[in-house]
């Protein structure tokens, strides 16, 4: 959540088109996800929630919702950050690479 929370903030700021930059924050959030590795899982949290169509649930139905409490070191943390921010820069088209690549350093952890 974190990492979603610092990319959103900063690809706010970058001039473009909303969808490009939706597409760069999910492309990068779900990359820097899949190459974490070596976290500790703390605690969980299970909750029986009730869900109800009313408020936006598919039906009503009661669910329970899982939460959990990791540990990661911020090396880690920040290396995969740091190989999604490579492998997203690769994508691009080379005349826009530098700004790209300017812009996701403003991502910070």
């Amino acid at each position: 959540q974190q990492i979603e929370k610092n990319t959103a903030n900063t690809l706010e700021s970058i001039p473009g088109p909303q969808r490009a930059r939706e597409y760069i924050r999910v492309d990068l959030v779900r990359k820097a996800q899949a190459y974490l590795n070596g976290a500790e899982v703390l605690r969980t949290y299970w909750e029986l929630r009730k869900f109800e169509k009313d408020l936006g649930a598919d039906g009503n139905y009661k669910g329970f919702v899982c939460s959990a409490l990791v540990r990661i070191s911020k090396k880690r943390l920040v290396d995969a950050i740091d190989f999604a921010k490579d492998d997203l820069a690769a994508k691009v088209a080379a005349e826009y690479r530098d700004r790209i690549r300017k812009d996701l350093d403003k991502i910070s952890f």
